[in-house]
């Protein structure tokens, strides 16, 4: 079968194949007129190949797999260890997952507060915002993470800083800078 095919058949590019090829993951064979042939053994190839991606392997690791496989030894052990890797992996990030849900489920019951002062952006994000009914009672008085108000003040000050800066450069600009274009 020639590469056209075998690509359309699993759904792939030639591209794909080739690119498969290039890491050494296939070896198809030629014709005298140079092109490439898939035979059942390479079909097979592609088909694991596939599966493996479809689990998490990347083709490197595929490429060691196959490795292995043609040095004559068997591939489960290197197998079993990236399974038990990529379960804590995944474990890892459901907890993650989990984490990020409860705090996106607490900022749901924040009240922005439409057009509170004293928050830097968004009281729901920096934790000022006021909750709605079913609030804990630390939470509805409105206690607000200290580092959240000092960034908000720091901030404050900065802004403050800058427009002080372009008054004054705004200042002596009119008051220098027509005197220094004349003379």
């Amino acid at each position: 079968m020639r590469i056209g095919r075998c690509a359309a058949e699993f759904g792939l590019k030639a591209r794909t194949l080739r690119y498969y090829e290039s890491l050494g993951l296939l070896r198809p064979a030629r014709t005298a007129a140079g092109y490439r042939i898939y035979r059942a053994g390479e079909l097979e190839r592609v088909r694991f190949i596939l599966r493996a991606k479809r689990v998490g392997l990347r083709l490197r690791d595929i490429a060691e797999v196959l490795r292995l496989r043609e040095a004559g030894q068997a591939p489960c052990d290197h197998v079993a260890r990236w399974i038990a890797r990529k379960t804590a992996d995944l474990e890892e990030q459901l907890r993650s997952l989990r984490a990020l849900r409860r705090e996106l489920t607490r900022f749901r019951r924040w009240d922005a507060g439409k057009g509170r002062v004293g928050a830097c952006v968004c009281p729901i994000l920096e934790g000022t915002g006021r909750r709605e009914r079913g609030a804990r009672p630390e939470e509805a008085a409105g206690r607000r993470d200290r580092g959240s108000q000092d960034s908000c003040s720091d901030l404050g000050t900065a802004r403050t800083r800058s427009a002080d800066r372009s008054r004054a450069a705004s200042t002596w600009y009119q008051a220098v800078g027509p005197a220094k274009r004349s003379g």
